[in-house]
């Protein structure tokens, strides 16, 4: 991990105890990756990127099926290994 990138994260870590100190109640839940596939999709994306940054007009194409299934209330469920 270079300088950058761990600037990167400090300075995210530093502004999100920012936000929660503020006078709020904050709540962070945990969803698998099956439970939320455009985010998930995003995020590969994220890692893959030449750039540090992705500006989207419209949704990615590696997206919109997730977005179509997402409308229909379709459901994927975690297949564990055991």
């Amino acid at each position: 991990m270079n300088f950058h990138t761990i600037f990167f994260f400090l300075n995210l870590l530093r502004s999100i105890k920012l936000l929660l100190s503020r006078d709020w109640q904050v709540k962070f839940l945990h969803c698998f990756r099956e439970a939320n596939k455009v985010a998930d999709s995003l995020a590969n994306m994220a890692v893959m990127a030449p750039s540090s940054r992705m500006v989207f007009v419209d949704p990615p194409l590696l997206v919109l099926d997730h977005l179509r299934w997402d409308r229909y209330g379709t459901s994927w469920p975690r297949l564990i290994s055991g």
